[in-house]
């Protein structure tokens, strides 16, 4: 994780007073797409850097079950906001 620290900018966990590394869910969610494009997708580490900065993500449509989970996580989302804005 340290070396992803240094080899991601956007990488940068805040750390409490005993100087532990606190992940948020930020940065969580930015350690899964870094794993992502690493291992799944085979990126290297500057090509991952690269599509970081780009701000895309490859969905990987081979994988049918993933998919699916994704647009309903998404759907539900959205409905969750409509109900706030009505």
């Amino acid at each position: 994780m340290r070396f992803w620290e240094k080899e991601f900018p956007n990488l940068h966990p805040k750390k409490n007073r005993s100087g532990n590394r606190v992940y948020q869910t930020k940065e969580i969610e930015l350690v899964k797409q870094i794993k992502n494009l690493l291992y799944d997708q085979g990126f290297t580490i500057d090509g991952a850097r690269q599509q970081l900065r780009q701000g895309r993500r490859k969905i990987d449509l081979s994988d049918n079950g993933k998919l699916k989970e994704s647009v309903s996580r998404i759907k539900a989302e959205l409905q969750d906001i409509l109900k706030l804005l009505s």
